[in-house]
């Protein structure tokens, strides 16, 4: 790494260092109280066009360092910008450019070889190259997003900061400075743009009781007040679907169709019985339970009668249901198989009235068999309300999809030699050490915790910072 040795500043450097001599004399005892991580990012003095190198330097580790993710940003950025960053003591196959623009860049390393041991003192960790661009000066912003110890805990960290100088060009060379970009002029989006139901939200808006008005704005099979307030708040961009919004029926589309559509809350016939049942995704030999959901009961509920079935019960299969909002003991099961059931529930406590708000009805137990994707699909029979009036109800059936799960755009991780153990972890169809490295990263996330019995390299019963060394050693042999 090249450090910095600014010209005519050998004077300054000879004065601080003397002055940190008569501090350690006078204070024998400071260097040793004080418990702190320290960094430091130096300043310096270049002229227009021309390029500089800045270590980013760990000035002392108290317990050392496991991992980092480090962003580092210039104040200023109409004067100087970044060009490209190099990692220091950790090698290249453990720093990781994260992200990087003219203006910051973020970076992040995992100290997989211990080089950064307890009381380390002056490692370079990046070398981060600026260019001047304009005449000026600029400080630094630095961003410490994660810092862990070889303690696992995250120490207190201080940054000493310096100043980048950008002096002018000889005439000269003026021709050779490189130029900004100039952003070209946006005109202004037109807000009397009409837009189409389609374009109002992700899902298209629906029509829940087929009345030729939209009143599901938001497209999730719900008529709740996120649609009112979703509608009110855009009701000047539907003009050219009129028909759809037209809720109080005057041939025109405003905010009064917004009132309109809040009056019929309360009372409304678009309000039908709605049942869902949830998606979700699990990992394989995972048990979990799936919500039976009532979303919508105007009239309340007396009773009703429902179905299950796993379209591929190769991947999963049923072991059990439980009522959750009516009383456990009015739940029967009417049949029941592997990849199916059936049950009836009477509510003869009089827990689900008229408009109660989206309820669990009952919770299907299934367990995960093999990786694969399949339909949770749903039946409910003709409900009976609380006036004892048979309704068809709206019933929106579930998926399950059974994978060991991704971390961001890659595969999903693989298990090679049958050991039980996952070493391919960007599920590529081998273990190298970019496996390695997207562990090391990733160790605390949810998704490795949560599937630990698959990451525990080492076999002591977690998933922590030593089962990333411990692959990085399968991966070396």
């Amino acid at each position: 790494m090249r450090q910095i040795v600014l010209r005519g500043f050998a004077g300054t450097r000879i004065l601080v260092l003397l002055l940190v001599v008569i501090g350690c004399a006078s204070f024998p005892g400071s260097a040793q109280t004080d418990e702190t991580t320290r960094f430091r990012l130096p300043g310096g003095e270049i002229q227009v066009g021309e390029a500089i190198d800045l270590d980013l330097t760990l000035v002392r580790s108290v317990e050392g360092i496991q991992r980092f993710d480090i962003t580092v940003s210039v104040d200023n950025p109409s004067v100087a910008h970044i060009q490209e960053v190099a990692g220091g003591v950790i090698g290249d196959a453990f720093f990781q450019v994260a992200s990087q623009t003219e203006e910051s860049v973020r970076f992040r390393a995992v100290d997989l070889e211990g080089v950064i041991e307890p009381g380390a003192e002056d490692l370079v960790l990046a070398e981060i190259t600026l260019v001047g661009v304009n005449e000026g000066a600029t400080g630094f912003g630095i961003e410490i997003g994660l810092l862990i110890s070889d303690a696992n805990d995250q120490p207190e960290a201080t940054i000493d900061k310096g100043t980048l100088s950008i002096g002018s060009v000889p005439v000269s060379e003026v021709s050779s400075v490189p130029q900004q970009d100039v952003a070209p002029e946006v005109p202004p989006a037109t807000a009397e743009e009409s837009i189409s139901p389609e374009e109002l939200t992700e899902t298209a808006p629906r029509d829940l009781d087929g009345d030729g008005t939209w009143e599901d704005i938001d497209g999730d099979g719900l008529f709740t007040a996120k649609d009112i307030a979703l509608f009110a708040h855009t009701v000047d961009t539907v003009q050219e679907n009129g028909a759809g919004y037209d809720f109080n029926r005057d041939g025109q589309v405003n905010f009064d169709d917004a009132i309109e559509l809040a009056l019929a809350m309360d009372d409304s016939p678009t309000s039908v019985p709605i049942f869902r049942l949830e998606d979700k995704r699990i990992t394989i030999e995972q048990q979990v339970t799936l919500d039976l959901v009532l979303a919508s009961a105007p009239g309340g509920l007396q009773s009703y009668e429902a179905s299950v079935l796993v379209e591929d019960s190769a991947i999963a299969e049923v072991v059990g249901v439980e009522s959750r909002a009516i009383d456990r003991r009015y739940l029967e099961v009417v049949r029941q198989s592997a990849d199916s059931i059936a049950f009836r529930v009477v509510d003869l406590k009089d827990e689900v009235r008229p408009g109660a708000e989206p309820l669990v009805l009952a919770a299907l137990r299934v367990s995960a068999l093999q990786l694969g994707q399949t339909v949770i699909g749903v039946i409910v029979k003709p409900m009976t309300d609380d006036l004892s009036r048979r309704v068809e109800p709206l019933v929106k059936s579930g998926s399950l999809e059974v994978a060991v799960f991704s971390i961001g755009e890659e595969g999903s991780p693989r298990d090679l030699n049958g050991d039980g153990l996952f070493e391919d972890v960007n599920g590529d169809g081998t273990v190298t050490i970019e496996d390695v490295r997207l562990f090391s990263f990733n160790v605390s996330n949810p998704l490795f915790q949560e599937n630990g019995r698959l990451f525990d390299f080492d076999s002591d019963g977690d998933v922590d910072f030593d089962d990333a060394v411990f692959l990085a050693g399968l991966v070396q042999e």
